[in-house]
C-alpha cells in the first residue's frame, strides 16, 4: 500500500467531513443572525410601547 492509495482512500471522507462542518457552520450562523434579529425587533417593539405610553401619560413600565 502506497501513500496515493491511502489518499484517495481517504479523500471521501475527508470531503463528506468537510461538507458536513460547513452546512453546520451555516445553520449555526443563520441561527445566530435570527436570534439577534428577533431581539432588535423585541428592542424596537419594547421602545415603541415606551414611547406610546409616555405620549399618554401613563408612567413607564419597566
Amino acid at each position: 500500500m502506497n501513500i496515493g492509495d491511502l489518499a484517495v482512500g481517504l479523500l471521501p471522507s475527508i470531503g463528506v467531513g468537510w461538507l458536513f462542518f460547513i452546512v453546520m457552520r451555516g445553520i449555526i450562523r443563520a441561527d445566530r443572525r435570527e436570534r439577534e434579529a428577533i431581539a432588535q425587533m423585541d428592542r424596537e417593539e419594547a421602545q415603541r410601547a415606551r414611547n406610546l405610553l409616555a405620549e399618554q401619560g401613563d408612567p413607564p413600565v419597566e
